[in-house]
């Protein structure tokens, strides 16, 4: 019998990781881009991380916050802490993180 907790929490975690993973490096290159005197580079490369911002990062978020929810369906294990706290993050993300990266995207692309 297959165990489905145990394939959630892993493709919770693969998720958790490419997201925040994606979320740190997108940071990172956009603060060296930011310091670049070189206006085509910094055009090409935020489309780049505008790219990663919507198609990898934001999925991986919401593919974490779907398999977060059914593990803890599948998994009976009532609403913990940790699950309380990954709301919240999540809600952070969206609030914060989309709009930075969009933001600051859009803004390195007019240079």
């Amino acid at each position: 019998m297959t165990n489905w907790y145990a394939w959630l929490k892993f493709l919770h975690v693969v998720a958790v990781t490419v997201w925040v993973g994606g979320l740190t490096c997108v940071i990172l290159v956009n603060r060296k881009l930011a310091q670049s005197a070189d206006r085509e580079a910094i055009a090409a490369v935020a489309g780049y991380t505008q790219f990663l911002g919507t198609r990898v990062i934001a999925a991986s978020a919401a593919i974490t916050l779907i398999t977060g929810v059914f593990a803890l369906i599948v998994g009976r294990v009532g609403f913990p802490l940790w699950a309380l706290w990954g709301f919240i993050v999540f809600a952070m993300f969206l609030t914060f993180g989309a709009t930075a990266i969009r933001t600051t995207s859009a803004e390195l692309q007019k240079h």
